[in-house]
């Protein structure tokens, strides 16, 4: 998720100096689309509630473990004091947040999922390594750059992406609508106050 992805950039740049002391079944999102599909489709899991995580706890502190010992920098493996956090959380909400998982050691039991769609859950390894490369990926490719009086020149080549909007303010919103090729930035009034459009060539 995004929640994910952006804690896992975090400790890739070594923005988290400790983790939390805490751990709990954890799932890959991809098995969780698999599973959302198979649900739809097999008739014996019609009606049934079942579990899409992993029966071992893992936290921030294996992923930590598992980035370093790949060779990954950014990631710490100190747990975060208990007292710490607690004092943080005053004035901090992520701290806020996170008080309440603290020494949280859970596990599960996902044997009937296992046994009704024939699951074998992504390891916590995998999912780790993946995420991180991944996001490796993203940060090394270019943001298209342009000549501001010249729109031919804007062009995406592979690899690269563009940013459409970025919102900066903390109080305010913004809504991007898409029609007919033609993107348009509003802001939470309803006035129009940009617009984008685009061609294809015809390799795209």
């Amino acid at each position: 998720t995004g929640e994910s992805m952006s804690m896992m950039n975090k400790m890739l740049h070594g923005d988290l100096p400790m983790v939390l002391d805490t751990a709990f079944p954890m799932v890959d999102v991809r098995d969780v689309a698999k599973l959302h599909v198979q649900a739809l489709t097999l008739p014996d899991a019609a009606g049934k509630r079942v579990i899409a995580a992993s029966a071992e706890p893992n936290g921030m502190l294996s992923a930590a473990q598992i980035l370093k010992e790949e060779g990954y920098k950014g990631p710490s493996t100190r747990v975060a004091p208990s007292f710490l956090l607690r004092l943080t959380a005053w004035f901090n909400r992520e701290a806020a947040g996170a008080v309440g998982m603290l020494g949280m050691n859970l596990s599960c039991d996902n044997s009937e999922t296992r046994s009704l769609f024939n699951w074998k859950p992504i390891p916590f390894k995998k999912s780790v390594l993946e995420t991180a490369s991944t996001l490796e990926t993203i940060q090394n490719a270019e943001i298209v750059d342009y000549d501001a009086n010249n729109a031919s020149s804007w062009e995406i080549e592979p690899n690269e992406y563009m940013v459409i909007a970025r919102n900066a303010l903390s109080s305010s919103i913004f809504y991007v609508a898409n029609n007919n090729d033609i993107i348009t930035l509003y802001n939470d009034a309803g006035t129009s106050l940009d617009q984008a459009t685009w061609t294809f060539s015809s390799g795209a």
